[in-house]
């Protein structure tokens, strides 16, 4: 029993950690059933997503067909959560909100709150140096003293 006490002792701690990184990565896959093969999917669509620019390169004409809008119509375990609409799903929407966006980034208001953030930063930054510049002229005349 000693022996088999002193070799788990003998082990690096990084290993405990490596193997309780390596459970958590695991207990996610049954969390999330999906995700394993929609990372394999991502896999995939980078591959295509490669060939297809350097054969875009390569020649005039190209065969292969980018699958960057192509969304999962597959799910492996149902789901528990809805899916998230953080951003458009297609060009469409897409067109649409950027049109929305631009309109809501550049306007007087948005501008000047970002300008008044920007001098209010530059403020308490220079306010913060003017007091710590005293603190660090002392230390340099503090450290230039012993190395005299």
């Amino acid at each position: 029993m000693k022996g088999k006490l002193a070799r788990l002792r003998a082990l690096d701690y990084r290993h405990y950690i490596a193997v309780a990184i390596t459970l958590g990565f695991l207990a996610c896959g049954f969390l999330f059933p999906n995700a394993l093969p929609r990372l394999g999917e991502a896999f995939r669509d980078l591959g295509t997503s490669v060939a297809f620019y350097v054969m875009e390169l390569a020649e005039g004409e190209n065969p292969i067909t980018a699958t960057v809008n192509g969304m999962p119509a597959w799910e492996w375990a149902p789901s528990r959560y809805p899916p998230l609409r953080l951003f458009p799903w297609t060009w469409e929407e897409f067109k649409l909100l950027w049109g929305e966006f631009t309109a809501a980034l550049f306007t007087r208001e948005n501008l000047t709150a970002w300008w008044w953030r920007v001098t209010d930063v530059l403020y308490y930054l220079s306010k913060g140096l003017l007091v710590l510049m005293p603190f660090a002229l002392v230390l340099v005349m503090w450290l230039r003293l012993y190395t005299n």
